[in-house]
């Protein structure tokens, strides 16, 4: 089962080794090493199996059709109207859980990974999204990995309260362009375009966000934004022409500049 199965996968997927295991985990509840020692085989599985060919062959990204993710060494429950957390984005968390625990702001939390993994490691954490669903599925991810993080519907800064200021400000904008956008596979399609464009060739979220950023950090805050690596130095640019001082871009691991990080004094 398993052969035929990552032969299914060859022409739809660039990683057919990879999802071929987590559906053979996903549909048998084991590891692969430990199926092949015991390949137990049934209707049921192959009826399985055949339902997610389906949808992959339709473009249907994988972890939309297993509701799963796994984000730094958390699972996560993700649909269509989240997008799907990446390894990229693991370095924007790595670089905030250096800092000093305090309270934190994150804008567009999606299925709250970011949210969720800082609130584990003891940050104090607002989480906010325009999306109803998006929250309703964040607040199911929180609740499974027994975290409390406020979670506030609005776009950018328009639920944070009166006099509410915040050590950290962090978000995973849309950053895509309209031309980039369109030659994505269409698997990324599928995701919320909302998540993934940006007007300005990409740049309109993130400059509204280090904008209104500068009323809701504390003095010495840090405002940390994933970014596309295309554009990084408009982002560093646009930092010091908004006021901020010790603008850093740190590379993801394939060698591309990937987050943002500066400071409001």
């Amino acid at each position: 089962m398993y052969k035929k199965l990552r032969e299914g996968l060859a022409n739809i997927s660039d990683f057919p080794e990879w999802e071929a295991r987590e559906i053979i985990h996903h549909v048998t509840g084991k590891k692969l090493a430990d199926f092949l020692l015991e390949p137990e085989v049934n209707e049921t599985y192959y009826d399985k199996i055949e339902r997610i060919l389906s949808k992959r062959r339709e473009g249907m990204p994988l972890h939309y059709i297993l509701h799963s993710v796994s984000f730094m060494g958390i699972d996560l429950e993700v649909n269509d109207s989240v997008l799907i957390p990446r390894n990229e984005t693991e370095i924007l968390v790595e670089q905030v859980l250096k800092e000093k625990k305090g309270k934190v702001l994150e804008i567009g939390t999606g299925s709250g990974a970011i949210a969720i993994v800082l609130a584990k490691n003891g940050f104090n954490v607002v989480a906010t999204d325009i999306s109803l669903e998006s929250l309703n599925t964040a607040k199911k991810n929180a609740k499974k990995h027994k975290v409390v993080v406020d979670f506030r519907k609005g776009a950018y800064f328009r639920c944070v309260r009166k006099g509410e200021r915040f050590d950290y400000i962090v978000s995973n904008p849309p950053y895509v362009s309209f031309e980039e956008y369109n030659k994505l596979p269409i698997e990324v399609k599928k995701e919320p375009r909302i998540a993934l464009v940006s007007s300005f060739n990409g740049m309109w979220h993130s400059y509204r966000i280090m904008a209104g950023a500068r009323r809701y950090l504390k003095h010495g805050g840090k405002l940390f934004l994933e970014i596309s690596p295309h554009r990084a130095e408009k982002y560093v640019q646009a930092a010091y022409a908004l006021g901020y001082s010790e603008v850093e871009l740190i590379k993801d691991l394939n060698d591309n500049f990937r987050v943002l990080k500066t400071r409001w004094e």
